[in-house]
This record gives C-alpha cells, sequence and structure tokens, in this order.
C-alpha cells in the first residue's frame, strides 16, 4: 500500500502543468536526434496541454465529474453532525494558529452557513497536518470558534491525512454507521468522498461548495489557453487518479 500511495503522489506531481511543460520539453530533448518520434513526443502532450487549458474543456470536464451536483437546503433536515473536510492549511495568520488554504476556507464557510441553519448539534472537523504545526481540523477549529461556534460543539478531528481515511478516523471518534452527516467538501472532490465514506456511512449527505451552474456560452475567448482552466482541469485528472487509488486501496470498516 506504501509502494501505490508513493505512486500516488508521484503521478499526482507529475500532473502539475509546470511539471508538464519542463517534462515536454525534457522528452523532445533526449529524442531530437530522432526528428519524427521528437516531433510526435513534442506536439502529442501540447495538444492535450491546449485543451486542458481552455474554457470549453475544463467546463465539460468539471460538469462530468460533477454530474448529479446537489446542494439545496432541504438536505440538511435531520442531520446528527456536519462534517468539514479540510484541503489544506499551514503556520502563521494573525494569531499565529495556522492558516487555512483557499479551499478549505470555501468548504469552512459553507460549513459553518450550513451548520448554523440545520439541527445538528455537531461541528466535525477532518484533517491533518498538511503544512506546519496544525491538523486542518485544528486551525479550522480556532477559525471556527473566533466566528461564533461554542468550542463544546466541535469536534475535532486530526488524524486523517487523505480523503480515504476521513471516514474510519470519524467511526473512531465515536459517530455511529447509523449517524446521518453532512459531508462538506468541494464540488470537485464530491464523488471521490461519497465513495469512501458509503462503506463507513448508512447516511451521508453531499453538500458541495461550488457547484458548476448554467451552461457555457461559447467565444473566440475561451479558446485562448488559461491558467484557470489548466487548474480547474488539472483538478479534475488528480480527482480521476484520486478514486482509480481509492478503489484499490480504499479502507474499509
Amino acid at each position: 500500500m506504501r509502494e501505490a500511495s508513493f505512486f500516488y503522489s508521484l503521478f499526482k506531481e507529475i500532473l502539475d502543468p509546470i511539471c508538464l511543460f519542463f517534462l515536454v520539453i525534457v522528452i523532445a530533448v533526449i529524442f531530437r536526434s530522432r526528428k519524427k518520434i521528437s516531433r510526435l513526443l513534442l506536439v502529442s502532450p501540447l495538444i492535450v496541454l491546449y485543451l486542458a487549458s481552455i474554457g470549453p474543456t475544463s467546463f465539460l470536464l468539471m460538469k462530468t465529474i460533477q454530474r448529479g451536483c446537489d446542494s439545496r437546503a432541504d438536505s440538511l433536515n435531520g442531520l446528527d453532525a456536519v462534517v468539514i473536510l479540510g484541503a489544506g492549511a499551514r503556520d502563521g495568520g494573525l494569531w499565529n494558529d495556522g492558516q487555512l488554504a483557499e479551499e478549505t476556507s470555501f468548504r469552512l464557510l459553507q460549513g459553518l452557513e450550513v451548520f448554523r441553519a440545520g439541527e445538528a448539534r455537531f461541528l466535525v472537523l477532518s484533517g491533518g497536518v498538511s503544512a506546519g504545526r496544525f491538523s486542518e481540523a485544528e486551525v479550522m477549529g480556532h477559525v471556527a470558534v473566533r466566528l461564533g461556534v461554542p468550542a463544546e460543539k466541535i469536534v475535532i478531528e486530526g488524524k486523517s491525512g487523505n480523503t480515504r481515511q476521513h471516514a474510519p478516523e470519524l467511526r473512531r471518534l465515536g459517530l455511529p454507521r447509523s449517524a446521518k452527516i453532512g459531508i462538506v467538501t468541494s464540488a470537485v472532490h464530491m464523488r471521490r468522498s461519497e465513495m469512501n465514506f458509503r462503506p463507513f456511512f448508512d447516511n451521508p449527505v453531499l453538500l458541495p461548495v461550488g457547484c458548476l451552474e448554467g451552461t457555457i456560452k461559447l467565444s473566440p475567448q475561451m479558446l485562448v489557453p488559461g491558467i484557470r482552466p489548466l487548474n480547474a482541469s488539472s483538478s479534475v485528472f488528480y480527482e480521476i487518479l484520486g478514486m482509480i487509488k481509492d478503489t484499490f486501496l480504499g479502507a474499509r470498516p
């Protein structure tokens, strides 16, 4: 399992746009003496990189992985707990007790809205140490308390290091299998989260952040490659790779 996790981490890094850019150049240089092979190796990845960097492609990829994305308020009825999954945190901040990554901030904001609007007894913050001294859950907890959530209603799960570890760690904390939990995560991360929570909880309710709505209006400007569409496409590739990995390595009760 450690070897598989290592290769997953390696592939995840390779999928980074900057890494891909340099990889294409290196491959082309290595095969420069063989013009046909060199051109093929250079042109093919560049075509893929271009397609991933334009709006229509990234929109289609995001819509595909978010299919079934539903964040309606009526999903909040009868929740026993609201669970917010972390997506990165680091040291620093005004109070020197950590600061949230951008995606974690989005999740926490919606999670707090859900918790205040619903009837859940507990706010469960889940996520281990990604960088620095504090776990993602601890940093979210600091922010939640400063925003008015009573400390006695917050449950910290700071051991899980990835998506497939969230659910088993929550069960170890005492959340029963029958608990109806609302899982707050990014829309692009929704399917993978559901895949990993279903074996451990009978009633997981997905409350995704940033569901893509509507349709795209094509224009010549959208065919110009950009970093935002590329980042969106990359996030989908990461999730697909993660789902493949979790299919074989995912924890089971």
